[in-house]
C-alpha cells in the first residue's frame, strides 16, 4: 500500500520530469526530420502518397515497401542517446526517492512495549 501512496505523492515530480525527457527527444527527432526534408525535399510527397488509408481506414504505419521502423538512435541522431536516457531515468529515481521518505506511524504504545523499554533502560 505504501508503494502506491509513494507512486501518487511523486507524481506531479514524475511528469515533470518524464516529460523534459519527451520534449529533449521530440526536439532531436524534429530536428534530423527538418534537416531530411531540406535534403530530400521530394521524398515527402512519396511518404504523404504511401501513408493513404488502408482497407481497415488507418495510414500504414512503416511508411513504403515494409521497411522496418528506424531505432532511436536514427530518428534522433544522438550517438548517446540511450546512456542520457539511462541516466535521466536513474536521476529521476534517486531524485524522487530522496524527496520522498517513507515514515512508519505508531500506534499508541502498548503496556508490554513500556515493560521492554523499562527493562532496556534498566529501571526494573
Amino acid at each position: 500500500m505504501m508503494d502506491k501512496i509513494f507512486l501518487l505523492n511523486s507524481w506531479p515530480f514524475l511528469v515533470k520530469h518524464i516529460q523534459l525527457v519527451v520534449d529533449y527527444l521530440k526536439s532531436k527527432s524534429s530536428a534530423v526530420f527538418a534537416d531530411e526534408i531540406a535534403r530530400y525535399p521530394n521524398r515527402m510527397h512519396r511518404i504523404q502518397m504511401s501513408s493513404a488509408p488502408t482497407s481497415r481506414g488507418f495510414p500504414r504505419q512503416r511508411g513504403c515497401g515494409g521497411k522496418p521502423t528506424r531505432s532511436l538512435l536514427e530518428l534522433t541522431a544522438d550517438a548517446q542517446v540511450f546512456e542520457r536516457l539511462h541516466r535521466a531515468f536513474t536521476w529521476m529515481l534517486k531524485a524522487g526517492g530522496d524527496r520522498l521518505t517513507e515514515k512508519l506511524l505508531e500506534g499508541p504504545v502498548t503496556e508490554g512495549c513500556v515493560v521492554d523499554i523499562n527493562r532496556l533502560e534498566g529501571c526494573i
